[in-house]
């Protein structure tokens, strides 16, 4: 995969987990403020688990495109680890 798309694949992995974080906050607003810290963890392992599932997928829609994703699934799955750590960690640190 050249380095356009692992940029690409990266925001866009970053921007949707952001978007469901803040989404997730935003619903847990009527629970006790200890639970929200829960609700946002269980909703970034969800999306982690799904957005790893989706490398067959992805693989082979950049094969229609005759692009190669350039990593293996291993590598993939510890790309999405590392950004929903990241991201996750962006959370944890809001005041």
């Amino acid at each position: 995969m050249n380095e356009y798309y692992v940029k690409a694949l990266k925001s866009n992995l970053e921007s949707s987990l952001r978007e469901l974080l803040i989404e997730t906050l935003q619903n847990a607003q009527e629970l006790p403020e200890m639970m929200h810290g829960t609700m946002v963890m269980s909703a970034a392992g969800n999306f982690c688990d799904s957005s790893k599932k989706g490398y067959s997928q992805l693989k082979r829609e950049l094969e229609n495109l005759n692009q190669d994703i350039g990593m293996s699934e291993h590598e993939y799955k510890l790309l999405v680890d590392n950004i929903t750590t990241k991201v996750l960690n962006e959370f944890i640190q809001m005041p």
